[in-house]
């Protein structure tokens, strides 16, 4: 509103004080549009429409009727290339934007209510008020306290102290983040599109919505024994035709070689271990009108157990049972076996090395349950990555310089090895490895 159609002629003529007041019009109604504009069908984006509408009028009223504290004419001190005026205006506007802003957030519970609520959460922009004549003026620059104006006005419109309204600025926007901040933590978000409560009550896990509408659901799945069956049978059998394609190739060296064109490296992480192709796997099983579709087998480091556990046991219900409680136990117990073949005879007891890329943190709550599952057991568990991977001599290996038994690697096959492009007529990556041999 300020200057209307004024502020583009401005900024052409070269008026710095016009361009700062244009660019937190810019930045104001861009934080109005991230917190109204969403929705994935035309009746959810009409409602964020509207709340877009309301926000940018609530927005505007505000700022005229905040800057009606000063005495002196925003719109004239910027027009006469006053930046310090230019900045107070901004940090108002900006902070304005803000509380506006985290107005409209919120889930759409009818126009009655999500308004009232909104109105509601506009009332904590009445702080700015004491900021402004208090906080900054009185406390900060030691100046006399006054109702409306005071020495405050005189500095920015008179003297133009743009460190001063830099202050003055700094100050609106620090209340309105505190604001809104507390507010996000006490729960009180309020309007349109709040990503609120917990799966359950007292619990602190978000629930994701998807066009205004929850996208998951509090209670568990319930699986009768035929579905539970017809899932298993289509994973057992994709696991079938694997194996099947795994002795081919172990058979046949030259479908390594030539029909899969495995590097030299992926070639020896195969011949390590072949034809033995996994220790766990995941089949990513769906049932659809078709009967279970299987839409991925990973056998490569696969993800997913902290999730298949612990929600299950959430979410667990009497007398129904957990395809998934049995999954520690049957897990540790390859491990054990795997321990037994390689571990000297003695009472030590199993050292495990756990190896994962330290740098994501995507599977890190996998990587904790496991090593629950193993400390639980007695077993000394210690987790790095394959930079941290050390000779100890020469038929022992560890972490860091700890000796470890086994190695579990949740570190994807291809990451160990060269890199190459995936597609024949793509540039060649940057191998630091393939460079170092040439350099040999």
């Amino acid at each position: 509103m300020l200057l209307r159609s004024s502020l583009p002629g401005e900024i052409e003529r070269g008026n710095v004080a016009a361009g700062v007041a244009a660019g937190a019009h810019y930045a104001a109604t861009g934080l109005i549009i991230a917190q109204c504009l969403y929705g994935d069908d035309l009746a959810t984006l009409g409602i964020s429409i509207v709340f877009f509408v309301i926000a940018q009028a609530t927005l505007h009223l505000f700022v005229v009727l905040f800057r009606a504290l000063t005495i002196y004419a925003e719109d004239q001190e910027i027009m006469g290339e006053n930046v310090a005026a230019a900045v107070s205006y901004a940090g108002a506007m900006l902070a304005i934007a803000l509380i506006v802003g985290h107005a409209v957030e919120g889930d759409f519970e009818g126009w009655g209510v999500s308004l009232r609520s909104y109105a509601v959460a506009l009332g904590s922009s009445l702080v700015l008020y004491p900021v402004r004549q208090l906080g900054v003026q009185t406390l900060m620059l030691r100046q006399r306290f006054a109702l409306r104006g005071g020495a405050l006005d005189r500095l920015v419109a008179q003297e133009r102290n743009v460190g001063v309204s830099a202050v003055e600025a700094v100050s609106y926007l620090a209340a309105a983040v505190l604001l809104t901040g507390c507010r996000d933590r006490r729960g009180a978000g309020s309007g349109i599109r709040r990503v609120r409560g917990a799966l359950e009550g007292g619990r602190d896990h978000l629930r994701p919505v998807a066009g205004g509408r929850p996208r998951f659901r509090p209670e568990p799945v319930l699986l009768s024994a035929g579905e539970q069956g017809a899932l298993y049978r289509a994973a057992e059998e994709m696991a079938k035709a694997w194996n099947e394609l795994c002795a081919l190739c172990a058979a046949d060296p030259g479908l390594v070689t030539g029909f899969l064109g495995l590097t030299e490296v992926q070639q020896a992480l195969w011949w390590s271990s072949a034809p033995q192709w996994h220790g766990i796997a995941r089949a990513d099983v769906f049932l659809t009108e078709d009967g279970p579709l299987v839409c991925e087998l990973n056998c490569d480091t696969p993800s997913g157990e902290a999730e298949a556990v612990l929600l299950n046991r959430t979410a667990a219900i009497p007398g129904l049972s957990d395809p998934n409680a049995d999954l520690p136990g049957r897990f540790c117990a390859m491990i054990e076996a795997v321990g037994r073949s390689v571990r000297p005879a003695g009472s030590e007891p199993l050292s495990l090395g756990i190896i994962y890329p330290t740098e994501m943190p995507e599977d890190l709550s996998m990587v904790l349950l496991y090593r629950q599952w193993f400390e639980e057991r007695g077993w000394r568990v210690t987790l790095g990555s394959p930079f941290n991977l050390r000779r100890l001599g020469p038929r022992a290996a560890g972490l860091f310089d700890t000796p470890c038994h086994v190695f579990l690697r949740h570190y994807k096959t291809d990451w160990w090895t060269e890199r190459r492009p995936a597609w024949a007529d793509e540039a060649e990556a940057p191998d630091p490895s393939r460079s170092a041999a040439r350099s040999r």
